[in-house]
């Protein structure tokens, strides 16, 4: 059978599957040295930068719509060469190291230097600068309030900053219910001290794990300021709920999250993750931090693993290094109930596609 004849065959599986206007570009393209794009709103939306930085950042703009109709041609050429028996042609794309190139265009320059000041995963230790106004949350439960620019500062804990911790309050009502919740158990102590919680008091009941993916602390852990951050982030109404969040330095969402594959993988990660917000479980953090590794591995974003680690340790407290992933190992296995509890809330919250987020 000649390619002329497989075309005549295949046309029309593609007619059928294929209709409107996408169609009609396709078979009337004749720029054979101009690349075809198929226009996406919800594309679009995923890769628009900010308004102030979108001249700048045109390049890498153009960059992602090249790789998804890439990504598009090659997935169609598929489809035709199956259905003509021939074996299919690997989908890939080299990744391209913008900042460490010599033959980038002017443009590229200022968009790559525009590109790095805005995420700063690029350089991680850049994040070592100290406390700044918006890492500041309030610590009592179910608060979520966060510091902004131009308020007035929120109140310090006397007793836990002599200790060097810094346990914010929005106010003098939240203190004193943070207070009588276990907080006079462990002023001044220390974040993952045991002394003075030989009470077990039940910890309220705010975040409703099912609806929120977020657990209650069981003493003696409590959220550090860097996790409630996160989980003001997570419980924000005005934005697309994802499995985890990513900071520069400025506190900035950057970029995230994640369909792993299989699903499983996914389900795993927020077993750990539950943990790992109870009880501040080390074994819970290091197998969270092997997912993201992972994810970050597989991204079409260049994100440094080093980011991940840093902001793990600002959230748990736990001690990450390069090759720490195999010691995810020590978590125990999930259970039943917590694999279902995990798989009804992202199939009712997050849904099972990608969630990739920018600002």
């Amino acid at each position: 059978m000649t390619t002329k004849d497989l075309s005549r065959q295949f046309m029309p599986l593609l007619k059928k599957f294929t209709t409107g206007e996408a169609l009609s570009r396709v078979l009337t393209h004749t720029s054979y040295g101009t690349p075809l794009l198929f226009n996406n709103d919800k594309f679009n939306q995923y890769i628009q930068p900010p308004e102030a930085y979108r001249a700048e950042l045109e390049p890498f703009t153009q960059l992602e719509h090249l790789r998804r109709a890439h990504c598009l041609t090659m997935t169609l050429l598929n489809i035709f060469t199956v259905f003509a028996g021939l074996p299919e042609v690997p989908i890939g794309t080299a990744r391209r190291k913008w900042f460490r190139s010599s033959h980038l265009s002017e443009e590229e320059r200022k968009a790559s230097k525009v590109l790095k000041t805005l995420c700063e995963e690029f350089n991680p230790q850049s994040s070592n600068r100290g406390p700044n106004v918006s890492r500041i949350a309030c610590r009592t439960w179910g608060c979520h309030k966060v510091q902004k620019e131009g308020e007035k500062k929120m109140m310090l804990c006397g007793p836990c900053k002599k200790k060097g911790l810094e346990f914010y309050y929005c106010s003098k009502e939240c203190q004193i219910i943070d207070w009588k919740n276990g907080h006079k158990k462990l002023c001044g102590v220390g974040h993952h001290s045991t002394q003075g919680t030989n009470e077990s008091d039940p910890s309220p009941t705010v975040y409703d794990y099912p609806k929120t993916g977020i657990p209650n602390p069981v003493l003696p852990f409590t959220h550090s300021p860097a996790l409630l951050y996160q989980i003001s982030s997570l419980l924000d109404p005005n934005e697309v709920p994802c499995d985890y969040i990513l900071f520069n330095s400025k506190r900035a969402p950057c970029a995230l999250l994640m369909a792993l594959d299989p699903p499983e993988d996914r389900i795993r990660f927020h077993v750990m993750r539950r943990r790992a917000m109870s009880t501040g479980d080390q074994n819970a953090v290091y197998a969270m931090y092997k997912a993201l590794r992972l994810w970050a591995a597989v991204s079409a974003m260049d994100i440094d693993e080093g980011l991940i680690r840093h902001q793990l340790r600002e959230e748990y407290g736990v001690q990450i290094n390069q090759g720490d992933e195999s010691k995810a190992l020590l978590a125990s296995n999930p259970t039943k109930e917590e694999k279902e509890s995990a798989s009804k809330y992202i199939d009712k919250v997050l849904g099972w596609s990608s969630t990739l987020r920018t600002n």
